[in-house]
């Protein structure tokens, strides 16, 4: 959408005493949260050290037993939302403030995913180029929500059996079914990475403009000017 931004922020960590952690650098008029601890939906609470921040609570949907190993507890974080800038003019500038953890961190990796129609410059905490590729792999989400299901001996599964374990969980454990928000495929997708961020806060600025027109080469012949106007 033209003045819309949809934030996809994914967190795996280890911790042994927190509670909650905080997430900073959540624009004011953010809407339509989505909040996945381990594999469960709950809520995010507003609060914090600054105004412009939530808290997620760690311990949902943890199961202590076969979380810890040894050096902290396991914890799997999704939070979704949408924000809103200005329509996009022919050319122009969008500040992005990425969404700020209050532990230190040890890769963090940025996708954008923009229109085909511009050109970009970037500029902030991640140099002035995006790569076409990740160089860590981004880990998975996961869930330590078990099935309570009893079938018979040699019963073959499939995929269906995923989304009746998920309504059989959800009665289970007496909560709704997680919202899924897909991310838009559409655009180009531009990859950022940085290592090791101890309580800092990052930023992501992109210049945008028209493509430049492409170069007429010096034509030797009527025919070589036909094929450059013809895109051949």
């Amino acid at each position: 959408m033209d003045t819309h931004i949809m934030h996809s922020l994914m967190v795996m960590m280890k911790s042994t005493k927190l509670q909650y952690l905080e997430i900073q650098n959540i624009p004011p008029e953010a809407s339509m949260f989505t909040l996945i601890v381990n594999g469960v939906q709950t809520k995010p609470v507003k609060g914090g050290q600054t105004e412009d921040s939530l808290l997620v609570p760690l311990l949902v949907g943890l199961n202590t037993e076969t979380a810890n190993d040894g050096l902290g507890v396991k914890t799997s974080i999704e939070l979704r939302y949408f924000s809103t800038h200005d329509p996009l003019d022919e050319e122009g500038y969008l500040d992005l403030p990425l969404p700020r953890v209050t532990v230190p961190i040890s890769i963090v990796t940025a996708e954008l995913r923009l229109p085909k129609i511009y050109s970009y410059n970037f500029t902030g905490d991640f140099g002035s180029r995006g790569s076409d590729r990740l160089k860590y792999p981004v880990p998975s989400a996961f869930s330590y929500v078990k099935g309570k299901r009893i079938v018979p001996k040699g019963y073959k599964f499939s995929r269906l059996d995923d989304d009746v374990l998920d309504d059989e969980i959800s009665q289970n454990e007496g909560g709704g079914s997680a919202i899924q928000m897909d991310i838009p495929q559409s655009g180009r997708s531009y990859f950022f990475e940085r290592l090791l961020v101890v309580n800092a806060p990052l930023y992501l600025n992109v210049a945008y403009f028209p493509h430049p027109e492409p170069k007429e080469p010096p034509a030797t012949s009527i025919w070589d000017k036909l094929k450059f106007q013809m895109g051949l």
